[in-house]
């Protein structure tokens, strides 16, 4: 008898299909990377991008603003807020919203963008015999691991 691939993948979709992360997780992961002094200057500099952007938006609705600058005010809002954030920061937060959504999206992905959900999760899997023993999380992931609620079984 040989080993099915699509009886570990199913394995593999149903383990991490049942992770569910604290509702508490963006915060606590945000402290634990970021400084309260880091903390603050992104939520100053945020909040400037946010009454520009809002002033600029109350320009152009006046007619006090053309489309072209306009524009350029919303493509330097775009880049401005997503500097504010690390790229490490970003992939993290990026892996817990995938988590949160995991179940509801596998039910309309396709097995393409079923893969394309669990890379960004896992990095690999063991298997012995016809079982899944053990997974390899990603490095983005891997801070999320401590907000994950689970049971006497681990999951």
């Amino acid at each position: 008898p040989t080993l099915k691939a699509a009886d570990i993948e199913q394995q593999v979709l149903d383990l991490v299909s049942a992770v569910r992360l604290s509702p508490d997780w963006r915060p606590r992961v945000a402290d634990r990377l970021l400084t309260p002094r880091q903390q603050a200057q992104l939520t100053t500099k945020r909040t400037k991008l946010k009454v520009r952007w809002n002033r600029a938006r109350e320009l152009y609705l006046e007619g006090l603003l053309s489309k072209e600058e306009f524009q350029e005010e919303r493509w330097q809002h775009q880049t401005g807020m997503t500097d504010l954030r690390s790229h490490n920061f970003s992939a993290i937060i990026e892996v817990g919203n995938v988590l949160e959504t995991f179940p509801t999206a596998l039910l309309a992905a396709s097995t393409l963008k079923q893969n394309e959900l669990l890379r960004l999760v896992l990095v690999g899997v063991r298997v012995k015999g016809y079982l899944l023993t053990a997974v390899q999380v990603t490095l983005h992931f891997y801070p999320l691991v401590r907000y994950c609620l689970c049971g006497s079984d681990g999951i």
